[in-house]
């Protein structure tokens, strides 16, 4: 269990230090490093039987076969390196760490927690606020905002759960107030980073977790017997979230790196910045198996700004349209997995994560940072989680889907 904490702690690690200006020209070296240290783990574990989704492992497989195409069309074998990363990054996640036998969400909450407080809070102890939009060690403020997010979409999956608890069990949530408290502290960092697209990622990623607690609480048919006791929430959280903008240079803040850049390029008819013309046109230019991992750097005004678009651009539609798929079955799987009865306070980590990632990818290209490495990992929950159920029965824990190799 420690090793595979250590191991999330370095990578996950790693993919962020990937963003400051210090370790850039060591960053992608470090996460392939991180990505394929999970062979000497598999053969230090002793395991020799794992097990993998069969519906997901083939569409991943597709995904990978379709990129090798894109890579010969395009004369181009750093996509098939991407690619091949991406797999073994899916094979580390959602085959091999299943088969660990840990709490893998507990693990990958922790991990995310260890490894990007102190990158966070160092340099606001040391520097203070020192740019404007701040940025800390990050060489953007984007990416600052992009971790934040992160962060925030990952506590506010506990503060669901725990919410959860209260409503249907009606366990008390003693500590409501520290979470609210821990959660506003995380979003003024993304106010402070001037990032809109990750504060519009929380916000609706917010908004999506608290429709899917209202699913849960149906399911357990607790909804309108907790719906008084849900308004009360809403309205402490309200007042606390009044007072402390009242309070504090909140809104100062928030209007001048949030509102004010969408007021100057609305002004300018561009609040995409650009973004559009690169869109466009790779859209017209793809192809099925893209244009090669040069294209951006040389044939558009920007750069993607977009995962999806980056995707599309460098190996085409045929692949953008596998990995598409992929992330609607896993968000399926994560569905059924956060609405379950699973004792697993980090349940619904999977189902915001992949919002969050996805969200996020509109208006950053995420590839390897640390949204997408804990989307995976945290997915690996998912695998199997029938046999943890505790009212099954003998019979339904073999009446699983799922490939298993010895």
């Amino acid at each position: 269990m420690k090793k595979i904490l250590i191991y999330f702690i370095l990578l996950f690690l790693s993919s962020s230090l990937y963003l400051t200006d210090k370790f850039n020209s060591l960053g992608s070296v470090m996460i392939s490093a991180m990505v394929l240290l999970i062979v000497p783990i598999i053969l230090l574990s002793g395991k020799s039987k794992f097990k993998a989704n069969p519906t997901s492992l083939f569409i991943m497989g597709l995904y990978l076969l379709a990129c090798g195409f894109s890579a010969i069309h395009n004369t181009d074998l750093s996509l098939l390196f991407s690619a091949a990363m991406l797999f073994i990054l899916y094979i580390a996640a959602l085959v091999i760490i299943p088969a660990m036998g840990v709490n893998v969400n507990k693990l990958v909450f922790r991990a995310l927690f260890i490894s990007h407080l102190p990158i966070i809070v160092i340099p606001l102890g040391l520097s203070g606020l020192n740019t404007s939009p701040y940025r800390g060690i990050f060489y953007n403020p984007n990416s600052l905002g992009s971790v934040a997010a992160t962060l925030f979409i990952a506590f506010f999956a506990l503060y669901t759960y725990k919410l959860e608890e209260s409503l249907a069990n009606k366990v008390k949530f003693r500590q409501g107030v520290i979470y609210l408290i821990a959660l506003f502290l995380l979003l003024f960092l993304i106010i402070l980073s001037g990032s809109r697209t990750s504060l519009l990622a929380v916000m609706i990623t917010v908004l999506i977790g608290t429709f899917f607690l209202s699913v849960r609480l149906i399911k357990v048919r607790r909804f309108w017997a907790t719906l008084l006791k849900t308004a009360v929430f809403t309205m402490i959280g309200g007042v606390f979230l009044f007072l402390l903008i009242r309070l504090t240079p909140v809104y100062t803040y928030f209007y001048n790196n949030i509102l004010y850049k969408f007021e100057l390029k609305l002004a300018r008819g561009d609040v995409l910045d650009q973004r559009s013309l690169s869109w466009s046109q790779t859209i017209r230019e793809a192809g099925l198996f893209g244009q090669g991992s040069d294209y951006f750097n040389t044939r558009t005004v920007v750069a993607a700004h977009n995962t999806f678009i980056n995707i599309l651009g460098e190996t085409g539609w045929v692949s953008l349209i596998f990995f598409g798929i992929f992330l609607v079955y896993v968000f399926f799987a994560a569905y059924r997995y956060a609405i379950s009865d699973i004792k697993d306070k980090y349940k619904y980590l999977p189902l915001l994560m992949i919002f969050g990632f996805t969200l996020m990818s509109m208006g950053e290209v995420m590839s390897f940072k640390v949204s997408m490495l804990v989307m995976f990992f945290s997915l690996a929950s998912t695998v199997d989680y029938k046999l943890r159920l505790p009212e099954l029965s003998e019979n339904q824990k073999y009446d699983q889907k799922l490939i298993r190799f010895q």
